[in-house]
Protein backbone atom coordinates (compact mmCIF):
# COMPACT_ATOMS: atom_id res chain seq x y z
CA UNK A 1 0.00 0.00 0.00
CA UNK A 2 2.51 1.99 1.08
CA UNK A 3 4.70 1.88 -3.12
CA UNK A 4 0.95 2.33 -4.47
CA UNK A 5 0.83 6.06 -2.41
CA UNK A 6 4.37 6.68 -3.38
CA UNK A 7 3.52 6.13 -6.78
CA UNK A 8 0.33 8.26 -6.99
CA UNK A 9 2.62 11.05 -5.22
CA UNK A 10 4.78 11.01 -7.73
CA UNK A 11 2.38 10.94 -10.24
CA UNK A 12 0.71 13.98 -8.90
CA UNK A 13 3.91 15.54 -8.75
CA UNK A 14 4.85 14.80 -12.55
CA UNK A 15 1.29 16.09 -13.73
CA UNK A 16 1.92 19.12 -10.92
CA UNK A 17 5.46 19.83 -13.08
CA UNK A 18 3.95 19.45 -16.57
CA UNK A 19 1.08 21.36 -15.61
CA UNK A 20 3.16 24.42 -14.18
CA UNK A 21 5.11 23.78 -17.91
CA UNK A 22 2.07 23.82 -19.94
CA UNK A 23 0.91 27.19 -17.60
CA UNK A 24 4.94 28.89 -18.76
CA UNK A 25 4.48 27.83 -22.34
CA UNK A 26 0.84 29.56 -22.45
CA UNK A 27 1.71 32.63 -20.90
CA UNK A 28 5.39 32.79 -23.03
CA UNK A 29 2.59 33.04 -26.34
CA UNK A 30 0.48 35.29 -24.67
CA UNK A 31 3.41 37.55 -24.42
CA UNK A 32 4.03 37.14 -27.71
CA UNK A 33 0.62 37.66 -29.21
CA UNK A 34 0.60 40.81 -26.97
CA UNK A 35 3.72 42.10 -28.24
CA UNK A 36 2.73 40.92 -31.69
CA UNK A 37 -0.32 42.61 -31.36
CA UNK A 38 1.62 45.94 -30.27
CA UNK A 39 3.57 45.33 -33.68
CA UNK A 40 1.17 45.09 -35.65
CA UNK A 41 -0.56 48.48 -34.32
CA UNK A 42 2.68 50.14 -34.68
CA UNK A 43 2.84 48.98 -38.30
CA UNK A 44 -0.81 49.82 -38.91
CA UNK A 45 -0.11 53.56 -37.68
CA UNK A 46 3.39 53.57 -39.67
CA UNK A 47 1.41 52.66 -42.60
CA UNK A 48 -2.01 55.15 -42.00
CA UNK A 49 0.98 58.12 -41.67
CA UNK A 50 2.66 57.26 -44.81
CA UNK A 51 -0.18 57.14 -46.41
CA UNK A 52 -1.17 60.73 -45.13
CA UNK A 53 2.24 61.74 -46.56
CA UNK A 54 1.96 60.29 -49.76
CA UNK A 55 -1.87 62.26 -50.17
CA UNK A 56 0.03 65.43 -49.10
CA UNK A 57 2.82 64.87 -51.67
CA UNK A 58 -0.11 63.90 -54.47
CA UNK A 59 -1.95 67.40 -53.22
CA UNK A 60 1.20 69.52 -53.67
CA UNK A 61 2.03 68.56 -56.88
CA UNK A 62 -1.71 68.92 -58.46
CA UNK A 63 -1.03 72.34 -56.71
CA UNK A 64 2.07 72.83 -58.57
CA UNK A 65 0.50 71.36 -61.96
CA UNK A 66 -2.02 73.69 -61.58
CA UNK A 67 0.41 76.52 -61.26
CA UNK A 68 2.32 75.28 -64.04
CA UNK A 69 -0.18 75.33 -66.21
CA UNK A 70 -1.50 78.98 -65.33
CA UNK A 71 2.25 80.13 -65.82
CA UNK A 72 1.74 78.52 -69.48
CA UNK A 73 -1.07 80.34 -70.09
CA UNK A 74 0.50 83.92 -68.79
CA UNK A 75 3.30 83.12 -70.87
CA UNK A 76 1.30 82.50 -74.24
CA UNK A 77 -0.92 85.92 -73.75
CA UNK A 78 2.57 87.45 -72.86
CA UNK A 79 3.87 85.95 -76.54
CA UNK A 80 0.74 86.97 -78.22
CA UNK A 81 1.02 90.48 -76.88
CA UNK A 82 4.41 90.73 -77.37
CA UNK A 83 3.49 89.81 -81.24
CA UNK A 84 1.13 91.98 -81.54
CA UNK A 85 3.11 95.10 -79.86
CA UNK A 86 5.53 93.85 -82.38
CA UNK A 87 3.28 94.31 -85.14
CA UNK A 88 1.78 97.75 -84.38
CA UNK A 89 5.52 99.00 -83.70
CA UNK A 90 6.22 98.17 -88.13
CA UNK A 91 3.34 100.18 -88.66
CA UNK A 92 4.05 103.32 -86.27
CA UNK A 93 7.56 103.09 -87.66
CA UNK A 94 6.18 102.78 -91.69
CA UNK A 95 3.53 105.99 -90.57
CA UNK A 96 6.80 107.78 -89.05
CA UNK A 97 8.86 107.15 -91.96
CA UNK A 98 6.29 108.25 -94.43
CA UNK A 99 5.40 111.03 -92.49
CA UNK A 100 9.28 112.16 -92.38
CA UNK A 101 9.64 111.29 -95.68
CA UNK A 102 6.65 113.85 -96.78
CA UNK A 103 8.27 116.78 -94.52
CA UNK A 104 11.41 116.55 -95.75
CA UNK A 105 10.03 116.39 -99.87
CA UNK A 106 7.61 119.45 -98.67
CA UNK A 107 10.52 120.95 -97.32
CA UNK A 108 12.43 120.38 -100.52
CA UNK A 109 10.10 120.92 -102.72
Amino acid sequence: MHNITQDAVQAITRISVSIDDVNEIYTAIAIAVEEQSAATGEIARSVAHAADGTREVARCIEEVSAEAMAVAETAGSFDTSAGMLEEQIVILKGQIDEAVHNSVSRVNG
